[in-house]
Parts: structure tokens; sequence; C-alpha cells
């Protein structure tokens, strides 16, 4: 009488079979990755097209489903900044997936639109008025000039050194009115234009 008999080699023997790697945990996709600035997208359903980034911002108005879009930023998570086509102009904050990771919007194959408002043109000289938003300020007003196409966080550095203050730097935001009592939050790769 024969029997099978599976006998499970030592380990570090040479009949062993190789270690598995461990599992590569997966990779978190930057939202930059898959839809770059320029990209012209479709909207999936209907959604709701907001003035800031924050779900609580102003509704500015709902989007159907099928409406296209140019992205024009990044946000947190899922929200992107976008410009409604074809009406150029209409910019506001959409959230790209549901939580549980339906697609809300999708890549086209369209061409970014090359309209007057939207051809390359040269950055030009724009004189920048910040006014100081802390509890118990005066509200003092400086003036700083900035290209056009500046990012706010190229606007903080002229700003720093024009007050020769470095915690500008660190310490530093700009923030955005959002209704009558309250401010939002911006972003530090936002541009000026």
């Amino acid at each position: 009488f024969i029997m099978g008999v599976d006998l499970e080699p030592l380990p570090g023997s040479p009949f062993a079979a190789p270690a598995k790697p461990p599992p590569t945990p997966p990779r978190k996709t930057d939202l930059a990755d898959v839809f770059p600035i320029g990209l012209v997208l479709r909207t999936t359903r209907s959604t709701l097209l907001r003035e800031g980034e924050e779900l609580t911002s102003e509704k500015l108005q709902d989007v159907e489903k099928g409406q296209r879009c140019v992205v024009r930023g990044h946000g947190a998570g899922k929200r992107v900044k976008v410009e409604l086509l074809p009406e150029l102009g209409v910019v506001g904050w959409l959230t790209a997936a549901t939580k549980a990771g339906e697609a809300l919007v999708q890549r086209t194959t369209e061409e970014w639109p090359t309209t007057p408002s939207t051809q390359h043109r040269e950055p030009e000289l724009v004189m920048v008025t910040v006014a100081t938003a802390t509890a118990g300020s005066t509200g003092d007003w400086v003036e700083i000039f900035v290209q056009d196409d500046t990012s706010l966080g190229e606007v903080k550095e002229a700003l720093s050194k024009k007050l020769k203050r470095p915690e500008v730097l660190q310490r530093g935001r700009f923030v955005q009115r959002r209704g009558t009592a309250s401010f939002g939050g911006l972003r530090d790769d936002e541009r000026l234009g």
C-alpha cells in the first residue's frame, strides 16, 4: 500500500520556495496626474459647481450630465477646479468621484478650445494689494507688483521680501471671502490669472 504525503521543505533549505515579498500598498493616485491642467473633461452625471474648494462653499450652479469643462486646478481629495465650456468664464469646483468611487467626470479626447480668451498670451505685470486679516489687526495694506500668471506662493515670497519678514513664508496664508462673515483658505499653487 503506497500513500502520498505532501511535505513542506524547511525554510532556508535548497528545496524551499523563495520567500514572497510583502505586498506593496496601493499607490494613492494624484488627481493632477489623472486630470492635468488644461484637460477637457465631461461630467458623467449631474453634479454641483461650487464657488470654493470646500463642500460647504457657495453653490454656483447645477451642472448637467455631459457638461464639458477644462481643468484649471486641483484641490484636496477629489476636488478639481474647472472652467465650464462653451461659456468660458464660469469657474468653480467639482468633485471628481463619489465616496464610493463612482467617477463624476471623465477624460475626453477633445482639444482645449482656442478662443481669444484661452489663446496663449504673454504675462502682464499687475499690482496685487494685500491686507492683513488677523484678529485685532488694523488692516494694513501692502502693494506688490508681480506677473499675472504668478502663483500665490510666489506672491507670498514677494510679500515676505518687501516686508522683510521671513515668517510670512511659514505662517502667512491667503484667504478668500466666503459669504459675509467667513473666509476660505487658498492654496499656494493657485495662480493669480
